[in-house]
């Protein structure tokens, strides 16, 4: 993201990244209990990949009868598909896999607040297979690493900075093969499953906790001022 910036040579940059909310840290993990979710957290948009994740969710309630999936947010448009006709697409998708997996496939409609926080807490897998033109930083990964969940996304724009091999699985853009082969790659090795969610908790502790983001941004906020530079806020 900072690369964006390199042709105003007199402006200073300093990158923050993101960070999760403080009720994630005053969560009793112990009350939540992994239930083999897999969970899409997004605005139900083409270039976010959910009519993707919906085909390979086919593949994933196919293969494995305990794993549950968990779709939330609304039907929204992009310069890709109008808000009718995504919700057209998916909706079908969705109906059908519900008529015949209803135990395994649940749609949320809006999750917020402490009822997001818990979904969260209790996946183990979060999918965003987004290839969103001007996708940066998403908050909704760092929440769900901080939740403990094993990371599945694009390599697309700055994603690859974000997510490591230790943090999940990258996949191609549009690709929904490759998501459902990510997926079921995680489910099969419960071993390695466990590893990168316990490593993604640990990790958004230490660098996404709202503690070191008040604090960068208190030191950018100091250094223009000992620096004489006048800010304007609108």
């Amino acid at each position: 993201m900072e690369d964006e910036y390199r042709d105003f040579s007199a402006m200073r940059i300093r990158v923050i990244g993101n960070c999760y909310e403080t009720q994630f840290d005053q969560q009793n993990e112990t009350e939540f209990t992994k239930k083999n979710r897999v969970l899409f957290l997004s605005n139900l948009m083409k270039c976010k990949g959910i009519l993707e994740f919906i085909d390979a969710c086919e593949v994933i309630l196919q293969k494995n009868l305990s794993v549950h999936v968990s779709i939330a947010g609304i039907p929204y448009s992009d310069a890709f598909m109008s808000k009718k006709e995504i919700a057209g697409h998916f909706f079908r998708k969705y109906r059908d896999l519900k008529n015949r997996f209803p135990d395994q496939i649940d749609y949320l409609g809006v999750i917020k607040g402490d009822e997001k926080i818990r979904l969260l807490f209790e996946s183990d897998i979060f999918v965003l297979p987004t290839w969103h033109p001007s996708e940066a930083f998403p908050l909704s990964i760092i929440e769900a690493m901080r939740a403990g969940n094993a990371i599945i996304t694009t390599n697309f724009n700055f994603l690859p900075a974000i997510v490591k091999p230790e943090n999940g699985i990258l996949v191609s853009p549009k690709s929904s093969h490759e998501i459902a082969d990510a997926i079921d790659t995680l489910l099969r090795d419960r071993g390695r499953l466990e590893q990168i969610q316990a490593y993604n908790r640990e990790y958004a502790k230490r660098e996404y906790n709202p503690e070191k983001y008040i604090k960068a941004v208190k030191a950018v906020i100091t250094s223009v001022s000992s620096a004489g530079i006048k800010t304007c806020h609108t």
